[in-house]
């Protein structure tokens, strides 16, 4: 029996005209998009104004100026030089050559000096920031989506490639591009094909983010609305992981076939160069023009997970005030409290089982200096592992659980996917350098942040205030970074 009322439907009406509010408590305006785009708009161009005062005031760093001047300043000039016939056989940068191929037809049609390069270069680094504001505020409202995108921005290695001509922040735009859209819950095959085709120019930008497709083929196969939140609920009818395998995997196969000409153009670059990088940077012997010996990147680098893992436990512990509240539900069950200690225990045998102590050549900056100055006064186990790292990398696994327990399945898998292909990206060439992995865990602790579960409507600073200490933190190193030149 209908046992509505008259004043139902009144109910109803007001409920619908009532502006829907924001996670922050503000309301949201009347277009969800509109408003993100708006406000990531504004974003990029002050975070563009702040990159051109810094350029245009001569502040300098000497060792991404000397990157960009022996490497891929010569990168250009020499592509300009050869236009419209370029060879890509060989030059002076270990990245695929799309970035300087674009910077190289700017210089002929008349942006031939370096300050004006530098000036355009600047846009990738602002282009990262306005992307995951738009992503984060969307979610969150513009207050934390500001919390969660300005770590971003103010990260060390972000600024300075945003100073200098260096091909690695139009690699991460992409990146931030990719893993947003792959997050979202409307998954069509023209979505796939418009990443498939971002991913394409991603593996001509740089060949390492090849692992970017694991976040489309994800995307896809996770593409159904699951609405169940926690771990413990997953097997319920119709919101299990599982409760679409069949249709998950079709949607899958047919993302990974749009992503096969990204693994073509990798390909088609192996066979050209022999290998993974231009042949400069995978001998020993060949040296850079100048008697300068290029990089080799060849060989991998077992280590990486455990030091991406200690990087977690410093950029999400600092973030995890903003999830307390949706934690406590789970940290009250006993399957989550297991699955934190197996994380745990993971997360340190990565760190016990490879050497994880200091490397002057593979292993540089950052968190890295924290491992050699503890290996000065002693702190490290049997000449081959660090308790710095056996530490912080226990501590980031349990860290990356407590991110994702908070999420959607959809949100879990396809950042726990995108995770693990990069941890393996990583860990397949040499140099486990902070700079390769920091603006890709800043994007993705964000990420995970903005897109938990929890819906609450109430404004609360503690937990945004004390979230905002990862941008000091970030902004510190920046500081200190500019100042030593390191």
């Amino acid at each position: 029996m209908d046992q509505s009322g008259p004043n139902s439907s009144i109910t109803g009406q007001a409920a619908a005209a009532a502006p829907r509010r924001l996670p922050s408590g503000l309301p949201l305006p009347s277009g969800e998009a509109e408003f993100a785009f708006g406000l990531a708009a504004i974003g990029f161009f002050a975070a563009l104004a702040l990159l051109w005062l810094l350029i245009l005031s001569g502040i300098s760093h000497p060792r991404t100026q000397f990157d960009q001047d022996l490497f891929h300043l010569r990168a250009i000039t020499e592509f300009a030089a050869q236009w419209p016939s370029v060879s890509v056989r060989d030059y002076p940068s270990a990245t695929t050559p799309g970035y300087h191929l674009l910077l190289a037809g700017l210089y002929n049609l008349g942006l031939s000096s370096t300050l004006g390069l530098r000036l355009f270069s600047a846009t990738f680094a602002a282009a990262i920031f306005a992307i995951i504001l738009g992503w984060c505020a969307a979610r969150r409202g513009p207050i934390e989506g500001l919390v969660l995108a300005c770590p971003v921005l103010l990260c060390p290695y972000v600024l300075q490639s945003g100073l200098y001509l260096l091909p690695d922040n139009a690699a991460w735009m992409l990146v931030a591009l990719i893993l947003g859209a792959a997050l979202g819950t409307t998954q069509t095959p023209r979505r796939w094909l418009a990443l498939s085709a971002l991913l394409v120019v991603l593996v001509g930008v740089r060949q390492l983010h090849i692992w970017s497709a694991a976040a489309i083929w994800a995307g896809a196969f996770a593409s159904a609305q699951w609405p169940a939140r926690s771990m413990r609920n997953t097997h319920l009818a119709g919101g299990g992981l599982l409760a679409d395998f069949g249709g998950g995997i079709r949607r899958g196969l047919i993302a990974g076939a749009m992503t096969l000409p990204a693994f073509a153009l990798l390909g088609w670059f192996v066979l050209l160069w022999g290998g993974l990088t231009p042949p400069s940077f995978r001998f020993a012997e060949s040296a850079m023009p100048g008697d300068v010996q290029a990089t080799n990147v060849g060989g991998i680098s077992p280590a990486t997970p455990a030091f991406m893992l200690s990087l977690l436990a410093i950029y999400g512990g600092l973030l995890l005030p903003l999830m307390w509240k949706a934690l406590r539900p789970e940290l009250r069950e006993r399957g989550s409290q297991v699955t934190l200690i197996i994380a745990a225990a993971v997360g340190a045998l990565l760190a016990v089982v490879p050497p994880t102590t200091y490397a002057m050549r593979p292993r540089i900056g950052g968190l890295w200096n924290v491992v050699r100055a503890a290996e000065v006064k002693g702190l490290v186990i049997a000449g081959h592992t660090s308790p710095v790292i056996v530490l912080l990398a226990a501590l980031g696994a349990a860290v990356v659980v407590l991110l994702l327990l908070c999420g959607r399945p959809r949100v879990r898998l396809v950042l726990g996917i995108s995770l693990l292909a990069f941890m393996a990206a990583g860990t397949a060439q040499a140099l486990s350098w902070q700079r390769y992995f920091e603006p890709m865990l800043l994007m993705w602790v964000a990420l995970a942040v903005a897109y938990r579960a929890e819906a609450d409507s109430e404004r609360r600073w503690p937990p945004l205030v004390a979230a905002a200490s990862l941008a000091l933190l970030m902004l510190a190193t920046s500081v200190m970074a500019f100042a030593g030149g390191q």
